[in-house]
């Protein structure tokens, strides 16, 4: 491209520092690719501390900021939607700045801080087109994080309930006025199709790896028997993790595991007071949250990845484990079955002696650890963000 392409990214739903989501990931690594290969000009509204967030992973030269505050309160239902109108009205003063030819709308998530900005600028200038993107589908709200997958129906949790019907919400902005559809899985296209949205509209990015930076970390010494990355959450499945990895140490009571991870204060407590009372303070280091050549070296040093997700569609940090040599375990999911169709060894889900007899066997068994490694090294090279972002940035310029 001999001009570069101008999108206006609305991103003031990802991640404050300290913490990166998947959502926020993707943006960063597909803005500061684009960019810095000078085939797109962005402008991005987000809040001051959600710069700090772009600004830490090198979202600075050739990048245009436009700052909003956060309204007090916007994690509270009543404070996040007062955010949201206020960028909504953000809108109309950014309509007066296009001209609709050579110009893309992006939301960088789907709350609704990103999505009714998007949809109000999209009203006022239809020509222009709108990339939404939509990660992940919370669960039906009767099944749960852990038995998604399963028949029957369960007691409600009433946070699912909240944000199930946050979601339709969202959805129903998305698809009113949304043009294109970048989404993580090829099992999510459903959720579009059903609603007469062609498939060719919809991308499954599955997120990316480092995959050069992440294989040419120095080899490290193996402190860990294990590995875990991910939110601290119900849905990363971290208490089925310290009941796999209390498994584990009865047959190993030297295994150690690194966790990595931050999330909600309550639920961190709730994970350090379950380490204590199954007595697995000296086998689970707490590492907090890590990321570069801080993390790539933890994994060098791992032996097994644990993915103990309950209910997911990717996670890119068993990828970056995968990159690394590190093979996985992970529960059975039907997504899973497409992102990691090699590299790893399946449980049964929601069943942690099986996920605990997965993880001995490639400890124990050297041949199986060499065979998983080299398949993991394989499948990791074909998940490089360099790769994923000309993939998406095609996709975006054919089809608009």
């Amino acid at each position: 491209m001999d001009t570069p392409l101008r999108i206006i990214v609305f991103a003031n739903g990802i991640s404050k520092p300290g913490n990166l989501g998947g959502d926020t990931r993707i943006f960063l690594e597909l803005f500061k690719k684009w960019t810095m290969s000078g085939v797109v000009r962005p402008l991005i509204i987000t809040s001051n501390e959600c710069r700090k967030t772009c600004h830490d992973y090198g979202l600075t030269d050739g990048f245009e900021y436009r700052l909003w505050p956060d309204a007090p309160g916007v994690w509270s239902l009543g404070g996040h939607v007062q955010s949201a109108i206020h960028f909504r009205r953000l809108a109309k003063q950014l309509a007066q700045e296009i001209d609709n030819c050579g110009t893309i709308i992006y939301s960088a998530t789907d709350f609704l801080t990103d999505v009714l900005p998007a949809y109000r600028l999209k009203q006022l200038r239809p020509a222009t087109p709108w990339v939404a993107t939509r990660f992940l589908f919370v669960p039906h709200p009767f099944k749960g994080w852990k038995h998604s997958y399963d028949p029957g129906i369960r007691i409600p949790d009433v946070k699912l309930l909240a944000a199930s019907a946050y979601q339709k919400v969202v959805f129903a902005h998305i698809l009113r006025r949304a043009d294109l559809f970048i989404i993580t899985n090829e099992v999510d296209k459903i959720h579009f199709t059903k609603k007469g949205i062609a498939a060719s509209r919809v991308w499954p990015i599955y997120g990316g790896v480092h995959f050069k930076e992440i294989n040419s970390t120095p080899e490290q010494a193996k402190k860990y028997d294990g590995c875990f990355v991910g939110r601290i959450s119900p849905q990363k499945g971290v208490l089925d993790l310290v009941q796999i990895w209390a498994k584990v140490c009865e047959r190993k009571p030297d295994a150690r595991l690194a966790l990595i991870g931050s999330g909600h204060r309550p639920f961190e407590a709730q994970l350090r007071r379950k380490i204590t009372d199954r007595g697995l303070s000296k086998n689970i280091d707490l590492l907090g949250f890590m990321d570069g050549a801080e993390k790539h070296r933890i994994y060098k040093s791992s032996r097994v990845f644990l993915h103990t997700s309950v209910y997911d569609n990717y996670g890119m940090a068993a990828c970056e484990a995968m990159a690394a040599g590190v093979p996985s375990v992970i529960y059975d999911l039907p997504p899973l079955r497409i992102a990691y169709p090699q590299g790893c060894l399946r449980a049964r889900r929601n069943d942690t002696q099986s996920f605990a007899d997965a993880v001995l066997h490639i400890l124990n068994d050297e041949n199986t650890h060499t065979r998983l490694s080299a398949e993991a090294i394989e499948w990791a090279r074909t998940q490089d963000w360099e790769r994923k972002a000309g993939e998406v940035f095609e996709f975006v310029l054919t089809s608009t």
